[in-house]
Protein backbone atom coordinates (compact mmCIF):
# COMPACT_ATOMS: atom_id res chain seq x y z
CA UNK A 1 0.00 0.00 0.00
CA UNK A 2 1.39 3.60 -1.07
CA UNK A 3 1.88 6.12 1.24
CA UNK A 4 -1.30 8.38 -0.12
CA UNK A 5 -3.63 5.79 0.62
CA UNK A 6 -1.94 4.43 3.83
CA UNK A 7 -2.14 8.50 5.03
CA UNK A 8 -5.83 8.47 3.98
CA UNK A 9 -6.78 5.49 6.03
CA UNK A 10 -4.99 6.72 9.12
CA UNK A 11 -6.24 10.34 8.84
CA UNK A 12 -10.28 9.67 8.39
CA UNK A 13 -9.26 7.45 12.11
CA UNK A 14 -7.40 9.87 13.26
CA UNK A 15 -10.11 12.81 12.81
CA UNK A 16 -12.46 10.14 14.35
CA UNK A 17 -10.40 9.98 17.50
CA UNK A 18 -9.12 13.26 18.20
CA UNK A 19 -12.65 14.44 18.10
CA UNK A 20 -13.43 12.35 21.17
CA UNK A 21 -10.67 13.74 23.22
CA UNK A 22 -11.07 17.45 22.13
CA UNK A 23 -14.24 16.96 22.47
CA UNK A 24 -29.32 25.22 17.53
CA UNK A 25 -32.11 31.46 17.39
CA UNK A 26 -33.90 31.62 14.64
CA UNK A 27 -34.45 34.24 11.37
CA UNK A 28 -33.77 33.28 7.97
CA UNK A 29 -30.39 32.23 8.25
CA UNK A 30 -29.57 30.64 11.87
CA UNK A 31 -31.60 29.07 14.00
CA UNK A 32 -30.23 27.70 17.82
CA UNK A 33 -31.95 25.43 20.46
CA UNK A 34 -30.59 24.97 24.08
CA UNK A 35 -29.11 22.35 24.93
CA UNK A 36 -27.41 20.36 28.06
CA UNK A 37 -23.99 20.74 28.03
CA UNK A 38 -21.45 18.99 30.39
CA UNK A 39 -18.15 20.59 29.53
CA UNK A 40 -19.83 23.96 30.92
CA UNK A 41 -20.71 25.39 34.83
CA UNK A 42 -24.33 25.78 35.76
CA UNK A 43 -24.42 29.44 35.11
CA UNK A 44 -23.06 29.20 31.46
CA UNK A 45 -26.12 27.91 29.01
CA UNK A 46 -25.18 26.50 25.75
CA UNK A 47 -26.75 26.96 22.15
CA UNK A 48 -26.39 24.48 19.19
CA UNK A 49 -26.28 26.47 16.37
CA UNK A 50 -27.07 25.47 12.75
CA UNK A 51 -27.86 27.28 9.15
CA UNK A 52 -25.48 29.26 7.68
CA UNK A 53 -23.25 29.56 10.93
CA UNK A 54 -22.84 26.04 12.50
CA UNK A 55 -21.56 25.17 16.33
CA UNK A 56 -22.12 26.62 19.73
CA UNK A 57 -22.71 29.62 21.61
CA UNK A 58 -22.36 29.76 25.12
CA UNK A 59 -23.55 32.29 27.27
CA UNK A 60 -22.47 33.10 30.54
CA UNK A 61 -25.36 33.92 33.20
CA UNK A 62 -22.96 36.34 34.33
CA UNK A 63 -20.82 37.97 31.09
CA UNK A 64 -17.51 39.26 33.02
CA UNK A 65 -15.21 40.54 30.44
CA UNK A 66 -16.54 42.67 27.08
CA UNK A 67 -15.67 41.41 23.72
CA UNK A 68 -16.25 38.04 21.97
CA UNK A 69 -14.54 35.00 21.25
CA UNK A 70 -14.60 32.75 18.53
CA UNK A 71 -13.28 29.20 18.26
CA UNK A 72 -11.86 27.02 15.72
CA UNK A 73 -10.86 23.41 16.20
CA UNK A 74 -8.39 21.43 13.77
CA UNK A 75 -8.45 18.78 10.98
CA UNK A 76 -10.12 16.65 13.47
CA UNK A 77 -13.91 18.29 12.75
CA UNK A 78 -14.60 20.33 16.05
CA UNK A 79 -15.61 23.54 16.25
CA UNK A 80 -13.31 23.95 19.39
CA UNK A 81 -15.75 22.99 22.17
CA UNK A 82 -12.88 22.02 24.93
CA UNK A 83 -11.46 25.55 24.83
CA UNK A 84 -14.92 27.58 24.27
CA UNK A 85 -16.02 25.82 27.14
CA UNK A 86 -13.48 26.53 29.20
CA UNK A 87 -13.15 30.12 28.51
CA UNK A 88 -17.20 30.41 28.94
CA UNK A 89 -16.76 29.42 32.54
CA UNK A 90 -14.36 32.60 33.37
CA UNK A 91 -17.45 34.73 32.32
CA UNK A 92 -16.61 35.00 28.50
CA UNK A 93 -19.50 35.24 25.72
CA UNK A 94 -17.98 32.52 23.15
CA UNK A 95 -18.87 31.27 19.77
CA UNK A 96 -17.48 27.75 19.18
CA UNK A 97 -17.72 27.48 15.25
CA UNK A 98 -17.14 24.56 12.70
CA UNK A 99 -15.79 25.68 8.99
CA UNK A 100 -16.11 22.31 7.13
CA UNK A 101 -18.42 18.94 7.43
CA UNK A 102 -21.60 20.30 8.73
CA UNK A 103 -24.58 22.17 6.77
CA UNK A 104 -24.27 24.47 3.70
CA UNK A 105 -20.24 23.73 4.03
CA UNK A 106 -17.24 21.86 2.04
CA UNK A 107 -17.33 18.35 3.22
CA UNK A 108 -13.33 18.39 3.75
CA UNK A 109 -10.61 21.09 4.33
CA UNK A 110 -10.55 21.71 0.18
CA UNK A 111 -10.84 25.13 -0.75
CA UNK A 112 -13.32 25.99 2.18
CA UNK A 113 -14.07 30.01 1.63
CA UNK A 114 -13.06 32.27 4.04
CA UNK A 115 -16.28 34.45 3.33
CA UNK A 116 -17.98 31.98 6.23
CA UNK A 117 -16.65 34.62 8.54
CA UNK A 118 -18.89 37.20 7.05
CA UNK A 119 -22.06 34.69 8.30
CA UNK A 120 -20.22 34.46 11.60
CA UNK A 121 -20.25 38.40 12.31
CA UNK A 122 -23.80 38.19 10.85
CA UNK A 123 -25.09 36.15 13.83
CA UNK A 124 -23.01 38.16 16.10
CA UNK A 125 -23.92 41.22 15.52
CA UNK A 126 -27.42 39.87 16.31
CA UNK A 127 -26.64 37.72 18.78
CA UNK A 128 -24.02 38.53 21.22
CA UNK A 129 -23.90 41.16 23.76
CA UNK A 130 -21.09 42.65 22.86
CA UNK A 131 -18.27 41.97 19.56
CA UNK A 132 -15.51 44.25 20.53
CA UNK A 133 -12.73 43.27 20.84
CA UNK A 134 -12.89 39.86 19.19
CA UNK A 135 -10.40 37.65 19.43
CA UNK A 136 -9.97 34.46 17.37
CA UNK A 137 -8.65 30.81 18.97
CA UNK A 138 -7.70 27.91 16.63
CA UNK A 139 -5.75 24.83 16.78
CA UNK A 140 -3.67 23.27 14.20
CA UNK A 141 -5.74 23.88 11.25
CA UNK A 142 -8.06 25.83 12.78
CA UNK A 143 -4.96 27.91 14.04
CA UNK A 144 -4.06 28.29 10.60
CA UNK A 145 -7.48 29.32 9.35
CA UNK A 146 -7.54 32.12 12.39
CA UNK A 147 -4.51 33.37 11.36
CA UNK A 148 -5.62 33.96 7.75
CA UNK A 149 -8.75 35.54 8.71
CA UNK A 150 -6.94 38.15 10.68
CA UNK A 151 -5.49 39.29 7.43
CA UNK A 152 -8.81 39.57 5.35
CA UNK A 153 -11.22 40.97 8.56
CA UNK A 154 -10.69 44.21 10.56
CA UNK A 155 -13.10 43.19 12.81
CA UNK A 156 -10.61 40.79 14.32
CA UNK A 157 -8.47 42.29 16.85
CA UNK A 158 -6.47 39.48 18.38
CA UNK A 159 -4.94 35.89 17.56
CA UNK A 160 -4.87 32.63 19.70
CA UNK A 161 -2.95 30.14 18.14
CA UNK A 162 -2.15 26.48 19.00
CA UNK A 163 -0.03 24.53 17.19
CA UNK A 164 -0.60 26.96 14.07
CA UNK A 165 1.27 27.03 10.68
CA UNK A 166 3.20 30.04 8.92
CA UNK A 167 1.84 28.82 5.40
CA UNK A 168 -0.92 27.93 3.89
CA UNK A 169 -0.65 24.08 2.92
CA UNK A 170 -2.46 21.94 0.43
CA UNK A 171 -6.10 20.51 1.18
CA UNK A 172 -6.95 17.34 3.45
CA UNK A 173 -9.31 15.54 1.08
CA UNK A 174 -6.13 14.34 -0.51
CA UNK A 175 -8.12 13.34 -3.41
CA UNK A 176 -6.58 16.34 -5.55
CA UNK A 177 -4.44 19.24 -4.87
CA UNK A 178 -6.30 21.95 -4.09
CA UNK A 179 -5.43 24.75 -1.31
CA UNK A 180 -7.06 24.77 1.75
CA UNK A 181 -8.71 28.30 1.74
CA UNK A 182 -10.44 29.88 -0.71
CA UNK A 183 -11.59 34.06 -1.12
CA UNK A 184 -14.14 35.39 -3.75
CA UNK A 185 -14.23 31.62 -5.28
CA UNK A 186 -10.08 32.01 -5.98
CA UNK A 187 -7.82 29.43 -4.18
CA UNK A 188 -5.05 31.22 -1.94
CA UNK A 189 -2.05 30.01 -2.99
CA UNK A 190 -0.80 26.94 -0.96
CA UNK A 191 2.20 24.03 -0.30
CA UNK A 192 1.65 21.21 -1.97
CA UNK A 193 2.51 17.60 -1.09
CA UNK A 194 4.26 16.29 -3.63
CA UNK A 195 5.28 12.70 -4.49
CA UNK A 196 8.66 13.18 -2.85
CA UNK A 197 7.22 14.78 0.09
CA UNK A 198 4.75 11.86 0.95
CA UNK A 199 7.88 9.73 0.87
CA UNK A 200 9.37 11.50 3.30
CA UNK A 201 6.45 9.61 6.03
CA UNK A 202 7.35 7.29 8.32
CA UNK A 203 6.29 4.56 10.66
CA UNK A 204 7.64 4.46 14.06
CA UNK A 205 6.23 2.15 16.98
CA UNK A 206 3.06 0.90 14.64
CA UNK A 207 2.43 5.03 14.14
CA UNK A 208 2.80 7.27 11.29
CA UNK A 209 4.91 10.72 11.91
CA UNK A 210 3.44 13.44 9.10
CA UNK A 211 6.52 16.03 10.46
CA UNK A 212 9.04 15.12 7.96
CA UNK A 213 6.56 15.49 5.31
CA UNK A 214 5.38 18.83 5.72
CA UNK A 215 9.04 19.64 6.60
CA UNK A 216 9.56 18.31 2.98
CA UNK A 217 6.80 20.00 1.74
CA UNK A 218 8.21 23.42 2.59
CA UNK A 219 11.84 22.51 1.53
CA UNK A 220 10.99 21.37 -1.99
CA UNK A 221 8.31 24.19 -2.44
CA UNK A 222 9.95 27.40 -4.95
CA UNK A 223 11.24 30.61 -3.26
CA UNK A 224 8.52 32.51 -4.64
CA UNK A 225 5.45 30.16 -4.11
CA UNK A 226 6.52 29.70 -0.37
CA UNK A 227 6.61 33.78 -0.10
CA UNK A 228 3.01 33.58 -2.17
CA UNK A 229 1.57 30.70 0.54
CA UNK A 230 3.10 32.57 3.80
CA UNK A 231 0.49 33.54 6.13
CA UNK A 232 1.02 37.53 7.29
CA UNK A 233 0.66 38.44 10.95
CA UNK A 234 2.06 41.80 10.22
CA UNK A 235 -0.80 43.69 9.83
CA UNK A 236 -2.70 42.14 12.74
CA UNK A 237 -4.79 45.04 14.47
CA UNK A 238 -4.21 44.15 18.04
CA UNK A 239 -2.32 41.02 19.72
CA UNK A 240 -1.21 37.19 18.90
CA UNK A 241 -0.85 34.97 21.59
CA UNK A 242 1.21 31.25 19.87
CA UNK A 243 1.01 27.90 21.98
CA UNK A 244 3.92 24.95 19.97
CA UNK A 245 5.26 21.97 21.16
CA UNK A 246 8.92 21.59 20.75
CA UNK A 247 8.11 17.70 19.82
CA UNK A 248 5.18 18.28 17.19
CA UNK A 249 5.82 14.81 15.57
CA UNK A 250 2.51 15.98 13.18
CA UNK A 251 3.98 19.01 11.58
CA UNK A 252 6.94 21.56 12.43
CA UNK A 253 4.55 24.21 14.67
CA UNK A 254 7.47 25.16 16.58
CA UNK A 255 9.76 26.91 13.66
CA UNK A 256 6.81 27.67 11.98
CA UNK A 257 5.52 29.50 15.04
CA UNK A 258 8.97 31.33 15.25
CA UNK A 259 7.98 32.41 11.75
CA UNK A 260 4.58 34.05 12.60
CA UNK A 261 6.22 35.91 15.70
CA UNK A 262 9.25 37.47 13.57
CA UNK A 263 6.58 39.07 11.59
CA UNK A 264 4.99 40.85 14.09
CA UNK A 265 7.71 40.55 17.08
CA UNK A 266 6.22 43.23 19.26
CA UNK A 267 2.90 42.39 19.97
CA UNK A 268 3.17 38.60 19.65
CA UNK A 269 3.41 36.33 22.75
CA UNK A 270 5.15 33.13 21.89
CA UNK A 271 5.73 30.03 24.52
CA UNK A 272 6.91 27.09 23.22
CA UNK A 273 6.72 23.67 25.45
CA UNK A 274 10.16 22.16 24.49
CA UNK A 275 8.79 18.12 25.59
CA UNK A 276 5.25 18.38 24.41
CA UNK A 277 3.42 17.40 21.40
CA UNK A 278 0.78 18.85 18.68
CA UNK A 279 -2.10 18.63 20.64
CA UNK A 280 -1.49 19.36 24.22
CA UNK A 281 -4.88 17.51 25.73
CA UNK A 282 -4.06 14.38 23.09
CA UNK A 283 -1.72 11.36 23.75
CA UNK A 284 1.77 11.03 22.48
CA UNK A 285 -0.16 8.90 19.74
CA UNK A 286 -3.90 9.07 18.58
CA UNK A 287 -5.58 7.17 15.81
CA UNK A 288 -2.41 5.52 14.52
CA UNK A 289 -1.02 9.09 13.98
CA UNK A 290 1.76 10.25 16.46
CA UNK A 291 1.61 13.40 17.50
CA UNK A 292 4.15 13.67 19.96
CA UNK A 293 5.03 14.57 23.72
CA UNK A 294 4.60 12.70 26.86
CA UNK A 295 1.95 12.70 28.73
CA UNK A 296 3.49 14.46 31.46
CA UNK A 297 4.67 16.95 28.93
CA UNK A 298 1.58 17.45 27.80
CA UNK A 299 -0.34 17.62 30.68
CA UNK A 300 2.01 20.50 31.80
CA UNK A 301 1.57 22.72 28.55
CA UNK A 302 -2.36 22.03 28.69
CA UNK A 303 -2.47 23.24 32.69
CA UNK A 304 0.29 26.40 31.72
CA UNK A 305 -1.24 27.40 28.13
CA UNK A 306 -4.71 27.60 29.85
CA UNK A 307 -3.80 29.53 32.35
CA UNK A 308 -1.50 32.36 30.11
CA UNK A 309 -4.66 31.99 27.77
CA UNK A 310 -6.87 33.25 30.31
CA UNK A 311 -4.22 36.20 31.41
CA UNK A 312 -4.20 37.42 28.11
CA UNK A 313 -7.70 36.99 27.49
CA UNK A 314 -8.12 39.48 30.75
CA UNK A 315 -6.16 42.02 29.21
CA UNK A 316 -7.49 42.16 25.85
CA UNK A 317 -11.04 41.98 26.76
CA UNK A 318 -10.73 44.13 30.03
Amino acid sequence: MNNLLVLRKITASFFSSLTLILLSVSCAKFKTEKIYDSKVNNNVQTFAISGSVNGFHYIPDEIKHKGLVITFGGSEGSAGEYYAADIANKGYEVLAVYYFGKENQPVSISEVPLEFFSEVLNYAEKKCKSIEPITLLGGSKGAELAAILSSYYSRIDNVILFAPSSFVFQGLDYSSQKSSWSWKKTPLPFITFSQKAYEKMRYENNAIVLRDMYEAAVELTPPEILKEASINLSNLKGNALIFAGGDDALWQSDSMAQILKKQNPEKTELHIFEKAGHAFGAAPVSGGIKLGGTPEANKTATVESSRILIEFLNKQHK
